[in-house]
C-alpha cells in the first residue's frame, strides 16, 4: 500500500536489472509512490554440461562450505540439483539478505551472512579454517577477490562457472524512455553499467540531469571507469538499502522527514 507522501512520490526511476531480478526493486519503488521504468539491460543463461555438473554434485559431501555471491547462482545451482538434497554437513554462506532469502526458499537457511553485503566482506568475515574445501558456483565473468582472499587464508576453493551474463539489446521504445524526463537511473551490477554505456554512446549527456545510483562498490567502480558521475551508493548493498538511499537524498533536498 502506497504511503500518503514520501520523498519518492512521482519520481521516475529506471530499473536496469534483468527481468528475473526486477520485481523486488520495482515493488518497493512503487510502494513509495515512484514510477518504476523497467528496462532490463542484461540476461542470464545457464553454462554447464551434464557430465561436469554430475561430477560436482556427486562430490558435494567432500566440501566444507558452499558459497554463493548472488541469488542467480543459487537458482541455477538449484536447477542443477534437481530433486537431490544437499549433504547436511556442508555449510552454506551467501553475500546478503536477498540471496539468503533465495537460499532458504530453495534449500535451507544460510550458516553465514557478512555484516556488510559484499563478497569482500564475506571473504574477510567467514570462519574458514586452513585446509577446508569450498565450492563456489558463480557466473563465468565473475570479477571478485573472493577466491584469492580465501586461498590466502589456506582454504581450497573450487570456482565453478554455472551461468553467464549477456547484454539485452535496447528496443526503440526503451531507448525513447531513457531519453525522456528521468529522475534517477539505478545500476545493481558492473555488467549492467557496461551494457548501458555500450548501447548509449551519449550516456554522459543522457544522465546529466538525473541521479545515478549504484548498488555496491564494484558497480560504482565500473560506472566511474565509464566516466559516469555516481550520486548515490547505499551503505547497505541491498534493494531496501538502495530505495532508502534514494528516499533520503530527495528528502534532504525537499526538507522532508525521512523517518516520518
Amino acid at each position: 500500500m502506497k504511503q500518503s507522501h514520501t520523498a519518492l512520490e512521482n519520481k521516475r526511476i529506471v530499473v536496469t536489472r534483468a527481468v528475473c531480478q526486477q520485481a523486488s526493486l520495482c515493488q518497493q519503488l512503487k510502494a513509495q509512490g515512484a514510477e518504476s521504468i523497467e528496462i532490463p539491460l542484461i540476461e542470464f543463461r545457464p553454462l554447464y554440461d551434464p557430465a561436469s555438473a554430475r561430477a560436482y554434485i556427486d562430490q558435494l559431501g567432500q566440501y566444507d562450505w558452499l558459497i554463493f555471491t548472488s541469488s542467480n547462482a543459487i537458482r541455477f545451482f538449484h536447477d542443477l540439483m534437481g530433486a537431490e538434497e544437499l549433504p547436511e554437513e556442508i555449510r552454506l554462506a551467501c553475500v546478503g539478505r536477498h540471496s539468503a532469502d533465495t537460499l532458504s526458499r530453495h534449500f535451507r537457511q544460510a550458516d553465514f551472512i557478512p555484516q556488510k553485503f559484499s563478497s569482500r566482506n564475506l571473504a574477510d568475515e567467514i570462519n574458514i579454517m586452513p585446509g577446508q574445501k569450498i565450492l563456489y558456483p558463480c557466473p563465468v565473468e565473475t570479477v571478485s577477490d573472493l577466491t584469492e582472499s580465501l586461498e590466502q587464508r589456506g582454504a581450497m576453493i573450487d570456482r565453478w562457472p554455472i551461468y553467464e551474463t549477456h547484454q539485452a539489446t535496447l528496443t526503440t521504445q526503451q531507448e525513447s524512455e531513457l531519453r525522456s524526463r528521468l529522475d534517477a537511473v539505478t545500476f545493481a551490477s558492473p555488467s549492467v553499467v557496461s551494457s548501458f554505456c555500450q548501447q548509449l554512446p551519449d550516456h554522459h549527456e543522457l544522465l546529466r540531469d538525473c541521479l545515478v545510483a549504484c548498488m555496491g562498490p564494484m558497480t560504482k567502480r565500473r560506472a566511474v571507469e565509464c566516466g559516469l558521475r555516481v550520486d548515490i551508493m547505499p551503505e547497505e548493498y541491498s534493494i531496501p538499502g538502495l530505495v532508502k538511499a534514494l528516499e533520503t537524498h530527495w528528502a534532504q533536498q525537499e526538507g522532508l522527514d525521512v523517518n516520518g
